[in-house]
């Protein structure tokens, strides 16, 4: 099976995907700020897939839209690196002397420094650097002798206020929302191809995998080669993605997805009787969490590790590879036998696992080569994951409104979930340090499993039909459609069968039910 749309969509963004939040920093660009500008991204990609992938279903424009995303996500990204320029900051020495004591502070736009010198002991208090400082940056600290107390303030409010930021904003919310749209776009496309046999969409999937593996330690190595003592360089994966995007718009032109029977009449309401049920709404919220989850990982893994382990671009590199390696390929290669046999709540079950016994790891780690194996978890917390909400998007949508299910679970988990998360996630890494947040979100992970557990054993088992085969049950021999079809079918039957009466009149008053391959109950 050769690789699809999403699978080569996925590769081009190897580049700049795990740089994004490191890009900002390099940009003068807070964590937090930089995971606001994350957040307000994904939560306009709800609305852009919602929008986007119901024009699709509408209008059967699969392939001219995700035409136009893929240009335009891919421009934007190259936009992203190369048309903003850095905040510049100097460093302003001007000395205050009280009580035989030398302070020396800042500007409020500047990096504020505090150096003492004296022989009677000095209290650094909360109130003296909340006076000259923009932004909030306190530190208590007693000392007797020769000490250094050294304390650099956030730079958030201050980059808030510079043009700088706003275009990045801007630049990210066109760059990260269409690309997230072009993920559901081609996934209900690659489902329409598929056909009946869904089950293999993990092997599809996973030459995605395979690529983002293949290329990520390269990527590291090429901007490490690049990069020098004095800043990080990241501008060669952001031309090997635009390169990549151009490649992926030739072979999406040869791209020729099935198109539905039957489109849905009124998309809104076949949406709003589906999500009326219990079962779905938990499975949705199950898909909200795990986003949350995945915040963290997604946007800030990076800069934990080099903040706080102090990893370089290589080993980064090498910790993508295992996750694509010996984590995604491996578990989508058997997710549909997987899915088959847990059923979509048990599997999203364990992928939450998974994702927990990885942030504990992070959260507790010392040695980043010890910590290596923990990658493998990825396979659970994004290929089994990702792969089992597909799925149940497919099994459950109605007829005609594939692309637009497929962006609301989609939108739950890119985009208010891993909104969320990093909201959270840049907050606490400001307030109460980088590794204390890790372990805030190991035990939220925990605590929603025990639910999801307890969930999962309460809600009946064929409510969502769990425990029936991933691929779809063989549609009926005869299908009545109009009375015209039904004549020209009883042309061609052998006559030794019973006739049935084809007259008109007493065919349009029979109801008959809408056709649903995989009926909710």
């Amino acid at each position: 099976m050769l690789a699809g749309p999403d699978e080569r969509l996925r590769m081009t963004l190897a580049g700049v995907m795990p740089y994004i939040v490191l890009h900002a920093k390099s940009l003068g660009i807070s964590a937090g700020l930089a995971g606001t500008a994350n957040a307000i991204m994904l939560i306009t990609s709800i609305f852009l897939k919602f929008y986007l992938g119901a024009l699709a279903d509408k209008f059967r424009a699969v392939k001219g839209i995700l035409i136009q995303v893929i240009l335009l996500q891919g421009l934007a990204h190259l936009a992203l690196y190369t048309c903003i320029p850095r905040i510049e900051s100097t460093d302003v020495w001007r000395p205050i002397s009280e009580n035989n004591a030398t302070f020396y502070s800042a500007d409020r736009e500047y990096r504020i420094i505090c150096r003492v010198n004296t022989s009677e002991p000095v209290i650094c208090s909360q109130s003296v650097i909340n006076q000259t400082s923009l932004s909030e940056c306190s530190f208590t600290k007693d000392f007797v002798n020769e000490h250094e107390c050294k304390s650099q303030s956030r730079n958030g409010p201050v980059a808030i206020e510079a043009f700088q930021f706003w275009v990045f904003l801007a630049l990210r919310i066109i760059a990260g929302g269409l690309a997230s749209v072009g993920f559901s776009l081609t996934d209900a496309a690659i489902f329409a191809i598929l056909g009946d046999h869904k089950e293999l969409y993990g092997r599809q999937r996973l030459w995605g995998t395979i690529a983002w593996g293949g290329l990520s330690p390269l990527i590291g190595l090429i901007n490490e080669n690049f990069s020098t003592s004095a800043a990080n360089n990241y501008a060669p994966g952001f031309y090997i993605h635009f390169t990549l995007t151009l490649i992926d718009l030739v072979a999406v032109c040869y791209l020729d997805p099935p198109e539905v029977i039957r489109p849905s009449k009124s998309i809104l309401s076949d949406l709003r009787q589906l999500f009326r049920q219990p079962s779905i709404l938990f499975v949705t919220l199950c898909i909200f969490v795990q986003g949350t989850l995945m915040g963290p990982i997604w946007s800030y893994a990076f800069l934990y590790f080099r903040d706080t382990l102090n990893v370089s671009q290589s080993l980064m590199g090498l910790q993508l590879l295992i996750q694509c390696f010996f984590g995604e390929t491996p578990v989508m290669f058997f997710a549909g036998w997987i899915i088959a046999r847990l059923g979509f709540r048990n599997s999203m079950a364990l992928a939450v696992g998974g994702t927990g016994l990885r942030l504990a790891v992070y959260a507790f780690g010392t040695n980043p080569w010890h910590m290596l194996p923990i990658e493998v978890t990825h396979g659970l917390s994004f290929g089994l994951f990702y792969t089992a909400m597909t799925l149940f998007a497919s099994r459950v949508s109605p007829k005609g409104t594939e692309a637009s299910v497929q962006g609301i679970m989609s939108g739950m988990f890119e985009g208010a979930g891993i909104a969320a998360g990093s909201i959270v996630c840049g907050f606490l890494f400001d307030h109460i340090g980088q590794r204390q947040t890790m372990l805030f979100f190991t035990i939220y992970t925990f605590g929603f499993l025990v639910l999801q557990i307890i969930v999962n054993l309460m809600i009946s088992e064929t409510s969502i039909s769990d425990d029936v085969s991933v691929k779809k049950l063989p549609p009926p021999e005869i299908q009545v459609e109009e009375a015209s079809q039904v004549e020209q079918l009883l042309k061609g039957v052998d006559r030794t069968m019973p006739r049935i009466n084809t007259d008109v009149s007493e065919l349009k008053d029979i109801s008959f039910v809408e056709e649903h391959d995989d009926a909710v109950a």
